[in-house]
């Protein structure tokens, strides 16, 4: 098979590797999904007539589909844990944009829902990269009985 090669300046590189990235990531997205729906199908559960035995199948699924009507807390901790390592807000309200395209502008509520469970040591927890100057939020498990981010969790600015 013939090999195509393109030379391009280093801008349209760049602008086409963008593309190609978030065409991948909405691939990724969509077999989660479909993952999601097998997963739900897979739980069959069959509701018997009065006078039938029930019987009843069920598998736990790992890893839930998105849901728009979670909490704050939950969908924050969904895109968390999908990327695997601690995220910026801004990270967050990007991928929560993923899920949700028409979520508008959730700043206050992100933070403010980061900040309360923070304060209260539940679910999430937060360090400051001194490279980048920003706080990556993460799942309290990640963090050491210190305070320290483990090292595969770190995030990526």
């Amino acid at each position: 098979m013939d090999e195509l090669k393109l030379i391009l300046p280093k801008g349209q590189r760049s602008e086409l590797m963008d593309f190609y990235l978030n065409k991948q990531r909405d691939l990724e997205i969509k077999l989660r999904e479909v993952k999601g729906i097998i997963a739900q199908l897979q739980e069959a559960v069959v509701t018997p007539a009065d006078n039938q035995l029930s019987i009843t199948h069920s598998t736990k699924v790992s890893n839930p589909v998105y849901r728009e009507n979670w909490s704050w807390s939950q969908k924050i901790k969904y895109v968390i844990e999908d990327a695997g390592r601690c995220l910026t807000t801004r990270q967050i309200i990007d991928r929560l944009r993923n899920f949700e395209p028409l979520i508008g502008n959730p700043i206050n509520s992100v933070s403010g829902t980061i900040s309360g469970k923070i304060s209260n040591s539940i679910m999430f927890n937060r360090y400051h990269d001194l490279d980048s100057s920003e706080f990556f939020i993460g799942l309290e498990e990640w963090f050491t009985v210190d305070g320290n981010v483990k090292e595969k969790y770190l995030g990526v600015a």
